[in-house]
């Protein structure tokens, strides 16, 4: 009898060592989570690099079991005829695996049938929201690692099921987590769902992609296993919007005797495009163990907009095989479940580029860089994007900044500071490098302000590139347009060498994080320093002194670029702990931060439905009780100065750059 394992996080066992309950105990003493993900990374590289090998181990092993009727489908279509001709045109019971859910369930539902997700048979309908993200308790690695219960025999389970209680009209449909090359299928499930499905089901239907093959035993395990483990903080997300349950197989009745229950299990082997996504630069999506962490931190799915970072494999194969290629040449049957990138275009504008998909994400899988390739292919293969988009890109290559409509011009801010432009002074201690929100943005300009200051206190000659500096290009490259990004940034680098620069000062992550680790590319090779940097830097050498004023009470918010994309999180910390100040943290802070909604693009798109994001990053901020949200981005500011206004809190707490915090302060 085919062997199918069901793995169940034990909530009740004792917390056993934790080296003992996932790693082999002869190979790892005292695991940590980098060891974990190591060998997970390992299994999954196995697994692709492998995979016709992988293929044919487990086909022969599936020769010794004569009850198992298998199914290769090169695509969802194939894997539909498959399912049509045992399921008739009854009800299909399905469980929450991404196989099911994204590649087969829209044509099923499409195709007329009755189909029962049973995972939430076990909650009563509920009309309130569940709590807020960052209101759920903080998971640690350690309470992850619970003891699991001893693995269930699910084919011994339903065949002494059937003898007893014969089963009920439907077909159950079930996605595997993992299933060695030896022939053992791997299962998981947090509530009784799949147990009762296989108990109870007429007749079975596993579905397993190509890449949940993997090399032994131990390693289908310890993959399932680890799929609970990085998806456990997201479980209460899956209930959302969930409020009303149409049907349950609960209320079923047994009505097939054993004698007309078949012994019988299919499982079906989907391709319908992982083969020739190994063969492309995005084979890294493949290794996805369907965990679920990446959606559980990205503020789009979060904030409730159509985005789901988990999806991307499914939904965008199609089109990710196609960038860069003839659309018109365009084979195979992979598009067939579905929509173009065109009808999916509001996810591929969601992301805020904010990483921290990439960040929790076991295996490294990186989201971001596969957002921005189908931007890119939509913007400059397709000329499709909305319109806000479309704007910006024109206004940066025609103005040199994506501002359309300010009235401000580069300069405006330094007034009075007694800063000039390299062009009439070239002999300075640095460059600061001002960038467009900070110039051109009505609320950002008091952080060039607060610069320009510190650099008088300080004694530091600064140099601006004036009405010559334009756009670093961050924006067009996050919007799509490669091409104008790197008209950008070959025309600054040009420019700044033209006047000798070695040193550049940036308030802006995105520009730090554009010129130092982009422009190198392209030949630009500079020293840049973040303005934390910068101010830490003034304060350690005694050239910027802190005086006492008002203890007030401030939280800080870690910009994505800084702190993510660069590592920065304690100096600007420092700075306000140097401060008469009174810190306290946001419960979400540092690796785990929640993006202020303005990334990717995103400070000129609208967000047009669902909530902003900013706006709840702000909320977290009001939850501290702190007076002052304190960031280091001009990004950031505009997004929660335009939050301030919507949660009408006046004055009672303010939002300013840790530039301005010092500028008040020092003397």
């Amino acid at each position: 009898m085919l062997p199918v394992l069901l793995m169940e996080p034990d909530s009740y066992g004792k917390r056993r060592r934790y080296s003992e309950i996932l790693m082999e105990p002869r190979r790892w003493l005292q695991p940590t989570l980098e060891d974990v993900k190591q060998r997970l990374k390992e299994i999954r590289n196995y697994s692709l690099d492998h995979l016709d090998e992988l293929v044919s181990q487990l086909t022969a092993s599936l020769a010794a079991y004569p009850e198992v009727e298998i199914t290769f489908a090169r695509d969802a279509g194939q894997a539909m005829e498959t399912i049509r001709g045992i399921a008739g045109g009854g009800k299909i019971v399905i469980n929450k695996s991404a196989v099911i859910g994204s590649e087969l369930v829209p044509t099923l539902v499409a195709s007329g049938y009755n189909v029962i997700e049973s995972y939430y048979d076990q909650f009563e309908p509920f009309d309130n929201r569940p709590s807020e993200y960052w209101q759920l308790p903080v998971m640690t690695f350690e309470s992850r690692f619970q003891s699991f219960a001893r693995p269930v025999d699910l084919a011994t389970l339903r065949s002494g099921s059937i003898q007893k209680n014969g089963t009920k009209d439907f077909l159950g449909l079930l996605g595997v987590n993992a299933i060695s090359a030896q022939g053992t299928v791997l299962m998981l499930q947090h509530m009784p769902n799949i147990s009762k499905v296989f108990e109870q089901a007429k007749e079975l239907i596993l579905v397993a992609g190509l890449d949940k093959i993997v090399k032994s035993l131990d390693d289908a395990i310890f993959q399932t296993k680890c799929m609970a483990i990085f998806g456990s903080e997201v479980l209460p997300l899956t209930l959302h919007g969930k409020a009303k349950r149409e049907s349950s197989i609960d209320e079923l009745p047994f009505e097939i005797p054993p004698e007309q229950t078949l012994a019988s299990i299919h499982l079906i082997l989907l391709d319908n495009g992982r083969s020739q996504i190994l063969q492309s630069p995005y084979k890294e999506l493949l290794a996805c163990i369907d965990c679920r962490a990446c959606n559980g931190a990205c503020p789009a799915y979060l904030s409730d907009k159509p985005l789901t970072p988990s999806e991307l494999p499914l939904k965008f194969r199609k089109d990710l095989l196609e960038i860069g290629t003839d659309l018109s040449e365009s084979k195979g049957d992979i598009n067939k479940p579905f929509m173009s990138v065109e009808a999916k275009k509001d996810e591929i504008w969601d992301c805020t580029t904010c990483g921290n998909c990439n960040e929790v994400c076991p295996v490294g899988v990186k989201h971001v860089d596969t957002i921005k390739a189908l931007r890119g292919s939509m913007v400059m293969e397709k000329a499709v994007m909305p319109s806000t988009v479309s704007r910006t890109l024109k206004s940066i290559e025609d103005r040199g900044h994506p501002w359309r409509g300010t009235t401000l011009t580069r300069t405006d801010w330094a007034h009075g500071l007694d800063i000039k432009t390299l062009a009439e002074d070239s002999d300075t201690d640095i460059l600061y490098w001002v960038g467009c929100t900070e110039a051109l943005e009505n609320k950002s300009v008091n952080i060039a302000k607060a610069m320009g200051k510190l650099f008088k206190l300080a004694g530091i000659k600064a140099g601006i590139l004036g009405t010559e500096e334009s756009c670093c290009g961050e924006p067009a490259r996050h919007l799509g347009n490669e091409y104008l990004f790197q008209i950008q940034a070959r025309k600054n680098i040009e420019l700044m060498r033209s006047y000798n620069v070695k040193k550049i000062v940036t308030a802006c992550p995105h520009c730090y994080n554009t010129i130092k680790n982009e422009y190198p590319d392209f030949g630009g090779e500079f020293e840049v320093i973040n303005h934390t940097q910068f101010i830490a830097n003034l304060l350690n050498e005694g050239k910027l002194r802190i005086h006492e004023g008002e203890r007030r009470v401030v939280t800080y918010h870690d910009p994505c670029y800084l702190g993510r994309y660069n590592g920065i999180y304690e100096l600007p910390r420092q700075i306000l702990n140097s401060m008469s100040v009174i810190f306290v943290e946001m419960k979400l802070n540092r690796e785990r931060g929640f993006c202020c909604g303005g990334g990717g693009g995103h400070m000129w798109l609208e967000e047009n439905h669902s909530r902003r994001i900013g706006e709840m990053r702000f909320e977290q901020a009001i939850d501290t009780g702190a007076q002052i949200l304190a960031t280091a981005c001009p990004f950031c500011l505009q997004m929660f100065d335009e939050a301030t206004k919507a949660e009408a809190v006046d004055d009672s707490l303010k939002v300013m750059d840790i530039a301005e915090l010092i500028a008040e302060s020092t003397s």
